[in-house]
């Protein structure tokens, strides 16, 4: 059983920059925001070097505990690097807020795309208001909109309070726009918050997605649920973590998992460090090791679950930050994920698109 899960292949991901330029409601890293960081450009391209030497292939997925696209120079350095090498992918995940110009070069040399948006007017600027508070709906519909006709787009939807009884609408809005494929999540904790006012039960958002995923599928629409990445084959692990593919920080450390955008936050999950005098990456096997072992075989929480092989345990990063333990689990999100297995299925082929 040592298939990858279906939500990435291998890849190396760029945490680029502490800097955002939305004020979203529940933003995970928003404490972090104020460092205005920025990733060593030398530290990128010695992990491409390690990368392709041990893969034989590059997937750059540029991310951030900010906003990657307010560093384009150097996406677009690294994007020029790598053209030294054979098979060669990029994937941007992104807000959406940016220029016209921006929105040009990235149709033009960006592969996947995948926009962060909650939905029409109401609810995005609800949710994912512009750093000054203003508005961002009208800039990300525009982006949306053009890049759906120039990329395989895809659009991560976060679901709350506001948004939950409104799936229906999501997808009309978002099919409009060309979009055809859409993956959702229920809102969980920010690291060092609660959130109460906008949690919802984890079943609740299951019933209602599943009438949602059946609506979309008249429509053309593939439409995800971060629940159900794995119901396409059998996996001991949840996501890329597995790897553990790297993540680079502005700090210089090469972690796990999106949510440790630094070495100290998660620190069982930094299984690297960059030192920018010598230009070499140490890598911690011993963390390595530890980190391979987060999988369903050795989680005692889920040792009699039927659907373990199609769920891998759930997110490393919520059930460190929430369970103070990357090994627990959220037995919150168990039945609703028992839910979705049955009324879903499991093992019926692949996905068409890697989940963001």
């Amino acid at each position: 059983m040592k298939k990858m899960p279906h939500c990435k292949k291998n890849c190396i991901s760029f945490l680029l920059t502490s800097k955002c330029n939305l004020n979203c409601l529940y933003c995970y890293s928003k404490e972090s925001h104020a460092r205005q960081k920025s990733l060593d450009i030398n530290f990128a391209k010695k992990a491409i070097d390690d990368f392709y030497n041990q893969f034989g292939h590059v997937y750059l997925r540029f991310f951030g505990e900010g906003e990657p696209t307010l560093e384009m120079g150097k996406i677009k350095e690294i994007i020029k690097y790598c053209k030294k090498f054979t098979n060669v992918e990029s994937e941007l995940q992104t807000n959406g807020f940016f220029n016209e110009d921006t929105c040009k070069w990235i149709g033009k040399n960006i592969d996947i795309v995948w926009i962060s948006c909650d939905g029409p007017e109401e609810i995005q600027n609800y949710y994912r208001p512009a750093i000054n508070n203003t508005k961002s709906s009208n800039i990300v519909e525009r982006n949306i909109k053009y890049l759906a006709k120039k990329v395989k787009l895809g659009i991560r939807t976060s679901i709350g309070r506001k948004n939950i009884n409104k799936q229906k609408q999501i997808i009309d809005y978002f099919c409009v726009l060309g979009v055809k494929y859409i993956y959702t999540d229920i809102l969980f904790k920010p690291i060092g918050s609660k959130l109460k006012e906008e949690s919802i039960f984890p079943l609740e958002y299951a019933k209602k997605f599943i009438i949602a995923k059946r609506y979309a599928a008249h429509k053309n629409i593939f439409y995800g649920s971060f629940f159900e990445i794995n119901f396409d084959g059998k996996t001991k692990y949840f996501c890329r973590f597995c790897n553990p593919s790297p993540h680079l920080t502005t700090d210089n450390y090469i972690t796990c998992c999106d949510m440790a955008y630094n070495g100290e936050i998660f620190p069982e999950m930094a299984y690297g460090k960059y030192n920018p005098k010598t230009d070499i990456i140490t890598y911690d096997k011993k963390k390595i090791k530890h980190i391979l072992e987060r999988n369903v075989d050795n989680m005692k929480e889920c040792e009699n679950c039927e659907v373990k092989y199609f769920c891998g345990g759930g997110c490393i990063g919520e059930c460190a930050n929430e369970k103070g333990d990357m090994f627990k689990i959220k037995k919150e999100n168990c039945e609703a994920i028992r839910f979705l297995a049955k009324k879903i299925g499991c093992d019926n082929g692949k996905y068409p698109i890697y989940h963001p």
